[in-house]
């Protein structure tokens, strides 16, 4: 059956490694960028030639890491291998992660000439003295400049990420944050609380006490304070930690991360990247060395088709269903849909699901949004992980 999917492409690199990131990425390590494209070429020819004739394209996105660290030949020589082994849908959305301090006018050119057309860029504050706190290259000043730059090599769908619950962080500067990024003119934004990792500078910091976050009350405060502000300034929420521009003429929604959230299938290519097609999830290795010598040398892996592949899990039925309501939650807006879950499955939600649901609804945590449509209530959106929980 052809299915269109997403295509993620992970690029490890970064100039520096931030305080708080536990996330899979690697510092330093320039050296090897030249062998890790050459093996990343090598997994999208070996992965196409299994699952590009029944899964098309639509959206694409190049995450990391840190993208636009490296040379942009690099990111022009990938997108071609993408159009020449895969089938990419018209009017297809094209994503790249870009962290401010690392990008310029000829860089952002480049990007859109090779058929990037929408930017991510990793700001996390608007503070100059939050973002020293994390760790981070950047000042807001360079975050203005790139956004202006971005605008004249021509992207015109542009998403800043923002973290609250920063260390010292006050619900006055944190308003000011949002205050100064939509003043930028942006089409989309990404809110994420603060997490304490183990092995971060920052988990080591707060286990010795020698750094304090806001509690879970002051976070709870300023995601509603931001819920607030957006909407009175243009913005609507349509998943829990995302709001898209306000147009009547084009929708902003992240395409790709959709993707995700109504348990579609995708395509993860480069170190760490996960799959989830045919029925299986997968998981690529974290290890640099590994992960080249896999693609290079092609030792089939535990998968026949993935050379890196280190984890195969089969999606049972009930396990896709579970998954299909807890991740269709997260749209707020959209919710998880009886019709099409019956159409996917053969069954309506109650059926399965019923004492769930009902639970949910006795304590307020989510509705049936209309005739069709079960989702969040704003008392759940503030307690996603409660509904959550009901379905793993």
């Amino acid at each position: 059956m052809v299915e269109a999917a997403s295509l993620y492409i992970h690029i490890p690199f970064c100039k520096k490694r931030c305080y708080y990131c536990d996330f899979n990425t690697v510092a330093g390590n320039d050296g090897q960028i030249e062998a890790y494209f050459v093996a990343l070429n090598q997994e999208i020819v070996q992965v196409a030639g299994k699952y590009a004739s029944d899964n098309p394209i639509h959206t694409i996105y190049i995450g990391g890491g840190t993208p636009s660290h490296v040379d942009t030949a690099l990111i022009s020589k990938l997108m071609d291998m993408i159009n020449e082994n895969f089938t990419i849908l018209p009017d297809s959305e094209i994503s790249m992660e870009a962290n401010p301090g690392t990008l310029s006018l000829q860089k952002l050119e480049a990007y859109r000439k090779a058929g990037i057309n929408r930017l991510s860029l990793g700001v996390q504050s608007a503070d100059n003295e939050e973002l020293a706190r994390l760790g981070r290259i950047h000042s807001f000043e360079d975050v203005i400049q790139n956004v202006s730059e971005a605008r004249r090599a021509g992207f015109d769908n542009i998403s800043l990420d923002l973290i609250f619950g920063l260390p010292g962080q006050t619900m006055g500067s944190w308003i000011h944050s949002l205050e100064k990024v939509t003043d930028i003119g942006l089409e989309h934004l990404s809110l994420y609380s603060l997490t304490i990792e183990e092995g971060t500078p920052f988990g080591r910091w707060v286990a010795d006490g020698s750094m304090s976050v806001p509690d879970d009350d002051e976070m709870a405060d300023q995601y509603a304070s931001a819920q607030d502000w957006l909407a009175e300034h243009g913005f609507e929420q349509y998943e829990i930690s995302n709001w898209r521009k306000k147009d009547e003429v084009r929708d902003f929604t992240s395409r790709h991360n959709c993707q995700y959230w109504l348990n579609l299938p995708y395509l993860g290519l480069g170190l760490g990247s996960h799959s989830c097609v045919g029925g299986m999830r997968l998981a690529n290795s974290t290890s640099l060395a590994d992960y080249i010598q896999a693609c290079m040398v092609m030792p089939m892996g535990i998968h026949e088709t993935f050379p890196a592949c280190v984890e195969v899990n089969e999606i049972d039925e009930f396990t896709a269903m579970q998954e299909t309501m807890m991740l269709g939650l997260r749209l707020i807006q959209q919710g998880v849909s009886n019709a099409e879950f019956f159409q996917r499955f053969g069954r309506k939600i109650e059926a399965v699901f019923g004492t769930e649901i009902n639970d949910l609804i006795r304590v307020g945590l989510a509705h049936w949004m209309d005739d069709d449509r079960f989702g969040l209530t704003e008392r759940g959106v503030l307690l996603g992980n409660q509904a959550f929980i009901k379905f793993v």
